[in-house]
């Protein structure tokens, strides 16, 4: 019992002893005095402010269309004889090259024929010609006969009424000249008939001629030409083939026509037909010049073009306006470009209108109610508010009306705001 009473005194001391000890060391420990609380500085990226005048590119995507495009085909029926090495899907013709050859046979035959009744019609024509000339020419020698016995018949009637003149010459005379007058109006009443003829004829003749220039075309038409420099497409041409008026062997591609067909924004369309130069108010749309791009694995080919058209209906689907650029030169006549073929998907580079005294700023500058912070003095940040133009890439233009020279926060942290105190990383 002892024992036990012993070992709980000794716990107790200890413990008693531990707690003097705790009490002395905490009563005896230096104060340690407060540290002054620092005012956080931001390191910040920034830009100094620079208005400038800027036209930035706009951007769209379209595709390779052919402003014209042609079915060749016989405008006659016959047999394919010839048809050329080059009519082959792909290949590019010339204006005025042969591709393919009918049977000229029927046509050469039918236009000798016409020949032939053209010359017998102009035969016949020529032949009236003659007989109204001869008709004229008896018609003058009666009309200085009739003069003749006119006067005749004036002297003996004369003679006559003066008594010394016979009545029997007299009317000789008067018979001699009513025969002649009915001699005049023979010759009068045969050249009507020979002019009525010769107007009959000269329609045959006319007519005549139409046939002939209908075969002459033809037979011209057993020959099938490219009618532009073109691109061929669909090509089924073979000798022995028996065509008709509506059958086509190719599609020929102008090569001159090749359009691009793209569109662009309400914006970016409302800002370039309302672009003012010089203080008026300009159509700046059509006739303005764009750049085509066609990548081809890791190549990029350039190609210049000028924007000609808006498209007759707005795409009600995007929201857009489709317009066509005509490339303005022949893709093909360059040996270093590949040979671009309609249905290529481009990419179309306008210039959109001339911006000027305006910031150029990273998106990540600006907040969504269009605030900025600049650094103001003390180095502490000031709010100024800008208004966004347009969007350029990962960068926006924007108008403001903040001080030049002054340094612009370019990237916002959460603790941004008005008397922040920054520290500009240059």
């Amino acid at each position: 019992m002892a024992r036990i009473f012993l070992n709980l005194l000794a716990v107790v001391l200890f413990i008693g002893g531990g707690v003097g000890a705790f009490q002395y060391m905490k009563s005896t420990r230096p104060e340690a005095a407060p540290r002054p609380i620092e005012e956080k500085i931001w390191a910040v990226p920034a830009l100094k402010v620079d208005y400038l005048s800027i036209q930035p590119e706009i951007s769209a995507y379209g595709t390779l269309v052919s402003g014209r495009t042609v079915e060749l085909g016989p405008r006659v029926s016959g047999t394919l004889i010839e048809v050329n090495d080059r009519l082959l899907e792909g290949t590019k013709v010339l204006t005025g090259e042969v591709l393919a050859r009918l049977d000229p046979f029927e046509y050469e035959i039918a236009l000798s024929e016409v020949n032939a009744d053209l010359a017998e019609a102009e035969a016949r024509l020529a032949e009236y010609v003659s007989d109204l000339d001869g008709e004229k020419a008896l018609l003058k020698n009666g009309e200085e006969q009739f003069a003749l016995a006119t006067r005749d018949f004036e002297r003996r009637t004369s003679l006559v009424q003066r008594g010394v003149g016979s009545v029997k010459a007299r009317d000789d005379a008067e018979m001699q000249l009513s025969s002649t007058e009915r001699y005049m109006a023979q010759r009068r009443q045969a050249i009507n008939r020979l002019k009525a003829r010769m107007a009959q004829q000269d329609a045959i003749v006319s007519r005549r001629q139409a046939q002939v220039k209908r075969a002459e075309r033809n037979l011209e038409y057993t020959l099938l030409k490219a009618p532009f420099d073109s691109y061929v497409s669909q090509a089924a041409a073979a000798v022995g083939m028996t065509l008709t008026s509506n059958t086509m062997i190719a599609r020929l591609i102008d090569l001159t026509r090749l359009e691009v067909r793209f569109e662009l924004t309400n914006d970016e369309f409302s800002r370039l037909i309302s672009e003012k130069s010089s203080g008026a108010r300009v159509t700046g749309l059509i006739g303005r010049a764009a750049e085509i791009r066609w990548k081809v694995g890791g190549n990029i080919f350039t190609y210049a073009a000028t924007i000609e058209r808006v498209d007759a209906e707005l795409e009600a689907n995007t929201g857009g306006v489709a317009l066509f650029a005509t490339l303005d030169e022949d893709p093909a006549t360059t040996d270093r470009r590949a040979p671009i073929r309609p249905g290529a998907f481009v990419e179309v580079v306008v210039t959109d209108r001339m911006y000027d005294n305006v910031l150029v700023l990273p998106n990540r500058a600006i907040s969504d109610s269009g605030a900025v912070y600049v650094v103001g003095e003390e180095d502490r940040l000031v709010e100024y508010q800008v208004s966004v133009l347009r969007r350029d890439g990962s960068n926006l233009i924007v108008t403001a009306d903040i001080p030049s020279g002054t340094w612009l926060v370019t990237n916002r942290f959460p603790e941004i705001g008005t008397g922040a105190k920054v520290k500009v990383l240059e």
